[in-house]
């Protein structure tokens, strides 16, 4: 990453002060801006537009035309931040375990570890739902608040990690990662699957998640919601075609760069 797209990067987050050592503060504040800024949505997906997972590709989108993507993408580009910034960066597989799937989910998540000193911290801006707004020490399974609740990171294996966030129906897996290298020819696999399998749930929904000062704003097809914490205080019907757009724009910030053919895909026209 140059110094000028780093530059540019970091403007766009909102971050203006000059970063100074790569330590835990840092790398709470770049992870807090950019859930606050960049959104989860996987509007490319469904339109079945081919991903770009390479650096260049991915901050074109993100940074230089304001969309969002998902794991792939968005841990992916901020992994080059944090590199470009003096971190030691290692990205990890996960297996998503939201909503208690009934056999072992694969490994189609990604996130990122990072090395501070003698410890290594979760770092993740592309995960939605009751996902973790800071840094978690993984060498420390202790639940720590993040502002939403207690969240935790608790070994389960020689090599293998389970972030749990708790509820109020108890302590809820999010997912397991494993300590493991991670090859482009991994992440090239996982991502087709995600984006392109029937059975991925990607694939034939239009999502759009954007983290918040005191929680989360989501719009699943044409279900909007907030809450604040853990307690939704907004839900509403959101009819297809100028409304949805209308929508995006007013709730989320975004201006879709895209074909009026795609628009209407999207808006479910």
């Amino acid at each position: 990453m140059t110094e000028e797209k780093l530059k540019t990067y970091l403007d766009f987050l909102g971050y203006y002060s000059d970063p100074q050592k790569p330590d835990y503060d840092l790398l709470s504040r770049l992870q807090r801006r950019h859930m606050l800024v960049v959104p989860f949505e996987n509007f490319d997906v469904f339109l079945k537009r081919p991903l770009r997972l390479d650096s260049d590709g991915i901050f074109e989108k993100v940074v230089l035309n304001g969309r969002g993507g998902y794991c792939f993408e968005l841990n992916g580009l901020f992994g080059e931040l944090l590199r470009a910034l003096g971190f030691s960066v290692r990205a990890v597989l996960a297996r998503v375990w939201l909503r208690d799937p009934p056999e072992v989910p694969p490994r189609n998540h990604l996130a990122n570890l990072v090395t501070i000193g003698e410890k290594d911290y979760l770092t993740d801006v592309g995960f939605g739902g009751l996902t973790s707004r800071l840094p978690l020490n993984i060498q420390n399974p202790e639940p720590v608040d993040d502002g939403e609740g207690l969240i935790k990171v608790e070994k389960i294996g020689d090599y293998e990690y389970m972030l749990s966030r708790n509820t109020r129906d108890g302590w809820q897996r999010q997912y397991a990662f494993e300590d493991k290298p991670v090859y482009p020819s991994d992440l090239k696999t996982a991502n087709f699957y995600m984006e392109c399998h029937p059975d991925s749930h990607f694939v034939p929904h239009r999502f759009i998640g954007l983290f918040t000062e005191r929680g989360r704003k989501g719009l699943f097809d044409n279900q909007f919601s907030e809450r604040i914490g853990q307690e939704v205080v907004r839900k509403k019907e959101v009819a297809d075609g100028a409304a949805w757009l209308k929508c995006l724009r007013e709730e989320f910030g975004m201006e879709l760069q895209l074909s009026e053919e795609e628009k209407q895909r999207l808006s479910g026209i």
